[in-house]
């Protein structure tokens, strides 16, 4: 999985690119000894009943950007820099995580399996328990197929549909951009819950970091310990299998077109957008 092993990595730089060409040269037999132990590893914890929960936050908010990435204070309306980093946004999710199911020995807990980017302060003060493998990057697609229940995502739109498209549960931690809403979605279809990005003021950074620290590790235990969210998200996982994918989705257009020409009609813009929308989940699940 060759693009979902850079979503689920940084945009630091240049690196990134070089990340691609680096995996696009590996040889067949070393192209991850480490991630296909890691593999392994998810599949023998399912294999046996134990829970998988995956943490990838994005390529953006943990690399270099100057406006929303590691370092960067987002502008507000008067286009002045206030809220959280991307590095105290990052490290405050993954430490919820990390309260909320770190184990004292490998075995014990879920497998906790963290993608945290490019950076070397990533996990900052962090302590990493027995129970979780930390990766800069991480082949996510095929991770999330290898049987992830609960997804702790920034719920870019890469990263929603392939988390729907797996079955996984998702705690979201939206960043910027498209994220907001897709927490919001995952909110109502209930495949899971969502913890909005905190702005604090100036001198409530650490109080607002700790709340939502513990907001993270609250929705994490929620949505491991209450069925019905990786119920609802099986389901949709089973639904959108069904839905037939990009074949489908062209069927959807030509016969849109072709209904309007037989027909005589105009196609209206609201009738269109009916197909294209449909037309557009059956393209997300084809590429799933």
């Amino acid at each position: 999985d060759k693009e979902g092993a850079c979503r689920a990595t940084t945009h630091k730089g240049d690196q990134l690119v070089e990340l691609q060409r680096v995996i696009e040269k590996l040889e067949p037999e070393s192209e991850s000894e480490f991630n296909k132990e890691l593999l392994q590893k998810i599949k023998a914890s399912k294999a046996a009943g134990r829970r998988v929960i995956f943490s990838s936050m994005g390529t953006v908010v943990t690399g270099d950007h100057p406006q929303v990435g590691w370092n960067a204070l987002m502008p507000d309306s008067e286009q002045k820099p206030h809220g959280l980093t991307g590095r105290e946004l990052c490290q405050s999710a993954w430490g919820g995580l990390l309260d909320a199911y770190g184990a004292k020995s490998e075995e014990e807990g879920p497998l906790l399996v963290m993608a945290v980017g490019q950076q070397e302060d990533a996990l900052g003060d962090l302590t990493i328990p027995p129970n979780a493998v930390t990766m800069p990057s991480a082949p996510q697609v095929d991770i999330l197929r290898a049987g992830v229940d609960v997804f702790l995502s920034h719920g870019g739109q890469n990263s929603f549909m392939e988390g729907l498209g797996s079955g996984a549960a998702f705690v979201v931690c939206p960043g910027f951009a498209d994220q907001p809403v897709n927490a919001r979605k995952a909110q109502d279809m209930g495949v899971g819950l969502a913890v909005e990005r905190p702005w604090p003021q100036r001198g409530e950074h650490e109080p607002v970091m700790e709340k939502y620290r513990a907001d993270v590790s609250e929705a994490l235990k929620r949505v491991m310990e209450e069925p019905r969210f990786i119920e609802k998200a099986k389901s949709c996982a089973e639904r959108m299998a069904k839905a037939g994918g990009v074949n489908r989705a062209l069927e959807v257009i030509l016969e849109a077109a072709h209904s309007g020409r037989n027909e005589k009609e105009e196609v209206t813009t609201s009738s269109l957008d009916k197909h294209l929308e449909s037309a557009a989940v059956q393209v997300a699940v084809g590429g799933a």
